[in-house]
């Protein structure tokens, strides 16, 4: 990939993790991709909490640079909501702004939950167009 904007949504205590990630893919003399921007979209405190409304602003603000930009976007975020149902997440809003910006060409890539239980009712994670990711802690 020769130019690619990547966005982090993420909160502020997972900064540390966030920089790490960020030089593997878009160090400038190694790394994935030496010619990505990456930029970082603080939508949660210190503590890990915020709105529905500060991802939701978030993830409008990557569309729209992207709608202006016409570059190659992906975004990622360690975040995530529980559904009380199948039906709540599918009328979920940031599940559905997940779905737009997918169909706009955006690469979209969430946590399974964060919070060890089924992704299935997880926003963003529900989202049928994310790149959905989990891991363990857990060594062979």
């Amino acid at each position: 990939v020769h130019s690619l904007s990547i966005y982090w949504i993420f909160p502020l205590m997972v900064y540390l993790y966030v920089v790490s990630l960020v030089g593997i893919i878009g160090g400038k003399t190694v790394g994935v991709s030496n010619k990505a921007n990456v930029y970082g979209v603080k939508v949660l405190n210190a503590q890990g909490q915020g709105s529905d409304m500060e991802v939701i602003h978030g993830l409008n603000f990557v569309y729209e640079w992207h709608k202006k930009h016409n570059l190659p976007t992906a975004v990622s975020m360690s975040l995530g909501g529980v559904c009380a149902t199948v039906e709540q997440c599918e009328d979920d809003l940031i599940v559905k702004l997940v779905e737009k910006l997918s169909k706009a060409g955006i690469s979209v890539i969430v946590a399974a939950g964060n919070s060890d239980c089924d992704a299935c009712l997880q926003t963003p994670a529900f989202a049928p167009s994310a790149i959905t990711v989990w891991h363990d802690e857990y060594s062979l």
